[in-house]
């Protein structure tokens, strides 16, 4: 009876040693994200939590890393945090077994409520810039720039002109020194918003959920009393503005090929930020 106890006692013994040796050698099977799409604004942080599985694993230890860290960074301890307006991806990948998870992160700029459209993306102009080619000559001598956002060491500033005889208005965004008082003198290049620098033009992105994207010219509408922006809108896509002591001269591309032979008389002084309500029109067709 001892024989066959101590027997069973050896049994087991040895499906435990051998469970144990199982347990002790689980292997990684995947990893998942507390998130898979993520948008933050220039400046904000937010930690993905990374779960492997099984939960039993001998080694759950994972790496982090992200694909655009001029866009985002992400440390060892999967916190992320926004540096430049655009789009990374974040991927965590597990030591063991080499699997990954990742998450889409958007970037936008800090006064930016929603990603900014696709400047590719047609459906931004379609509807609102004639696709005909032609070249728009037209001229202003009364407007106002003034500062939207500021942004170290440079400022982004509206230039908003009045109707001049034809009808037209324009909003042309533009980056300059932080501590200018009035649009310095030099060419300024249109470029994305992506690669905005001092003495640029930003890139217009069209129009979606009928908020218009700077830089521009269009007519406006009058209803029921309201002015309205309208169609034709000419959205800046390429080129140059030379800026002068006493005016602008734009040699615009736009979306759809037409040129904008522009001329700005009017005032070249810089108001600081938050010193007069802009004027902001609603676009309609």
């Amino acid at each position: 009876m001892k024989k066959v106890f101590g027997f069973g006692l050896l049994i087991a013994a040895v499906m435990m040693v051998a469970f144990a040796s199982c347990k002790k050698d689980q292997k990684v099977e995947s990893v998942t994200l507390s998130a898979t799409t993520k948008s933050i604004k220039v400046g904000e942080e937010f930690t993905l939590k990374a779960t492997v599985t099984p939960s039993d694993a001998k080694n759950k230890a994972v790496t982090w890393e992200s694909d655009k860290a001029a866009v985002a960074t992400v440390d060892k301890n999967g916190k992320v945090k926004g540096i430049a307006a655009g789009e990374a991806t974040i991927t965590v990948t597990t030591v063991d077994a080499n699997r990954t998870a990742t998450c889409k992160v958007t970037v936008t700029a800090s006064s930016d409520p929603d990603p900014k459209p696709d400047p590719n993306d047609e459906t931004a102009f379609k509807n609102y810039e004639p696709e005909a080619k032609t070249t728009i000559n037209e001229e202003w001598n009364a407007g106002k720039i003034e500062v939207i956002q500021t942004v170290d060491p440079a400022n982004l500033v509206f230039l908003e002109t009045d109707e001049n005889a034809n009808g037209f208005v324009c909003t042309i965004a533009l980056v300059v020194d932080k501590n200018a008082t009035k649009l310095p003198e030099a060419t300024y290049n249109v470029v994305d918003i992506k690669k905005a620098a001092l003495n640029t033009i930003i890139k217009s992105t069209g129009i979606k959920n009928n908020q218009v994207s700077p830089s521009y010219i269009s007519k406006t509408t009058t209803e029921n009393g309201k002015k309205f922006l309208a169609t034709p809108f000419y959205f800046f896509a390429s080129g140059t503005a030379t800026v002068s002591a006493t005016a602008i001269d734009f040699n615009i591309t736009s979306h759809f090929g037409s040129t904008l032979k522009l001329k700005y008389t009017g005032s070249l002084n810089i108001t600081p930020k938050g010193s007069a309500p802009m004027r902001t029109f609603r676009a309609i067709r």
